[in-house]
Order: C-alpha cells, then sequence, then structure tokens
C-alpha cells in the first residue's frame, strides 16, 4: 500500500505562517483551502497597506511563500502559497547541449 503525499497546506507550519501574517495584518477569519487563506482587515490609507504587505511578501519570500491579496465577495482574502522550486540546471550541461550540435555539423 502507497503513503499519501502529506496534504497543502503542511499543518506543521500553519501556526508559524499566521504569525507572520498577524504581524502585518488584523486577521479576523480564516479558511482551510489549497493555501493558507486568511481574512483581513484593510488599513484605510493605500500608502500603508503597500508598505505592510512589501514587509510581509519580503519576510515570506525567506521561507520561499508568496502572498496574494484578493477581494471576494467584499472581503480582503490574504492568501499564502508555497513557491515551487525551480529546477535549475548546471551550466557545463548548456555548454555541452551548445557544442555538440556545432562539432556534429563540421564533421559530417
Amino acid at each position: 500500500m502507497m503513503d499519501e503525499w502529506p496534504a497543502f497546506p503542511l499543518h506543521d507550519n500553519t501556526e508559524h505562517v499566521r504569525r507572520m501574517v498577524a504581524r502585518y495584518f488584523t486577521i479576523y477569519g480564516e479558511r482551510e483551502d489549497e493555501a493558507y487563506s486568511y481574512y483581513v482587515d484593510m488599513p484605510l490609507e493605500s500608502d500603508v497597506l503597500q508598505q505592510r504587505f512589501e514587509q510581509l511578501r519580503l519576510d515570506l519570500k525567506e521561507e520561499r511563500y508568496v502572498p496574494l491579496l484578493r477581494r471576494e465577495q467584499g472581503e480582503y482574502v490574504l492568501r499564502v502559497v508555497k513557491q515551487p522550486r525551480q529546477k535549475t540546471r548546471p551550466e557545463w550541461l548548456n555548454l555541452v547541449l551548445f557544442f555538440v550540435p556545432v562539432v556534429t555539423t563540421m564533421l559530417s
């Protein structure tokens, strides 16, 4: 029998992410779905909102999360999703892939 993959979001990080969001926004509700979703009160001034959101974004970026702020049915929902890992190739592979066709073309 196969082991099941853990559901996202991972529950061991839920409280940590909630505390990070609560540093910058007042949370009055939560929703469980494919991301960490929090209903938040918005600051009255747009400058304050931009500053708080940018600080939250920078804090979350260090832990590979991305915040998304949306208005849904008259309420503001702040969603935090895990940033996917980017697959990178070593630079030498790019050089090999460049030179192999050049060499084979010259030999033919």
